[in-house]
């Protein structure tokens, strides 16, 4: 048998008792000590969020840096898209993406953008939808603009050249808006115009002009144009349906317009496109002069719909920037741009994460609405040159 030495606080009941006790004080340090790191942890995070989050990113670019960050936590990889959102979604995630590294004349996001076009380069970014494919179409043309790859600027033609089969006389023209062919609305036939003026402007191929010219005269003399300069959803009996006036169908004509006006020189493109800007700047926002989708009123805004306003923004600050040192140009564009920025920050925000009502209170968020807002911000810093 073998005896086991014997402690001194075993044999000496005094220091048993204090022994007892120091055991208790070391396994309270330890337990403390683990609440004491949690607390530490969050501690931390919690300074990130109020201080690195909140009072540090206070430039333009700060703050699109915040936005672009917590939207790519949202984007898978291996698929190529931003999780949680429609196809369409994503191709407008992969505009913002490419304007925050252009704007910011960065780089950190380049793997990311390779990866979309890598993933689903094998379906030409085709589907069923026609406005689906513009999205598309103008995303290859805009990460084009930030890398001059070719490929890019192959693939925004591919994609134009299956939209074109959405072209029939039906109503004198204009584009069906999936292979239903039961509907002619706005949404594609502006990105289609967008789409031909942009490769025009950077091809100088005759038929992309003719394209544009051909889209705008047509959709003109559908009416969609309401009285107020707003744009109606669509077509009904080939004249305007009266639908729905949502912001992202104020935004994209402004691009097509805008590029008209480079290719040509008329300034009436401009004039046209300032009375839309104008006309949702005066409508489409609350009284406090925060563009405000109709849906929100309800709080019922779906997937595709929180999305639209960012697109507006986007194709404003474009407006802006391109009349600049011109007759034609409106300073105001700027500062309200600048306004719904500063509203979003400090009312729509929940640390690094934004959401749909952008006069508050903030209600959650998703790669759409982190979109969305990325557009505004990105819209600051392009219009600052920054």
């Amino acid at each position: 048998t073998i005896r086991r030495k014997s402690h001194a606080y075993e044999t000496i009941p005094w220091l048993g008792f204090v022994f007892s006790r120091l055991c208790f004080a070391g396994r309270a340090l330890s337990i403390a000590n683990g609440l004491l790191s949690l607390a530490m942890k969050f501690f931390v995070s919690l300074v990130y969020v109020l201080f690195v989050a909140g009072c540090m990113a206070q430039t333009p670019a700060e703050r699109a840096t915040v936005a672009v960050t917590q939207l790519q936590r949202w984007f898978e990889s291996d698929k190529g898209v931003w999780s949680g959102v429609g196809w369409w979604n994503s191709a407008n995630s992969l505009t913002a993406l490419a304007h925050y590294e252009r704007y910011l004349k960065n780089s950190t996001f380049m793997v990311d953008i390779e990866d979309v076009y890598d993933r689903n380069e094998r379906k030409q970014f085709l589907n069923s939808y026609y406005d689906d494919e513009g999205w598309w179409a103008m995303a290859m043309l805009d990460v084009y603009d930030l890398n001059q790859q070719e490929k890019y600027l192959d693939m925004a033609q591919v994609i134009f050249t299956d939209m074109t089969k959405a072209w029939d006389n039906t109503c004198g023209g204009g584009l069906w808006w999936n292979h239903d062919r039961k509907y002619k609305n706005a949404i594609p036939n502006e990105l289609f115009l967008a789409i031909a003026t942009r490769l025009y402007i950077i091809t100088k191929q005759a038929s992309y002009l003719t394209w544009a010219q051909e889209e705008w005269k047509w959709f003109l003399s559908t009416g969609m144009i309401n009285a107020r300069y707003l744009v109606n959803d669509g077509t009904a009996n080939c004249k305007n349906n009266n639908g729905t006036a949502w912001t992202y169908n104020q935004g994209v004509i402004l691009r097509g317009l805008v590029d008209l006006y480079k290719i040509t020189g008329d300034p009436s493109y401009v004039t046209e496109a300032q009375k839309i800007a104008n006309a949702t700047i005066q409508y489409l926002t609350t009284s406090g002069g925060i563009l405000q989708e109709s849906c929100e009123m309800t709080k019922n805004c779906n997937g595709d719909q929180m999305q639209f306003k960012g697109i507006f923004v986007r194709h404003l600050s474009y407006l802006h920037v391109e009349t600049q040192g011109t007759p034609l140009h409106l300073s105001s564009y700027a500062t309200w741009i600048q306004h719904n920025a500063d509203s979003i920050w400090n009312t729509d925000r929940s640390g690094t994460e934004f959401g749909v009502y952008w006069s508050g209170p903030f209600s959650g968020s998703n790669a759409t609405l982190q979109t969305s807002v990325l557009d505004v911000f990105n819209a600051v810093v392009f219009m600052s040159g920054q």
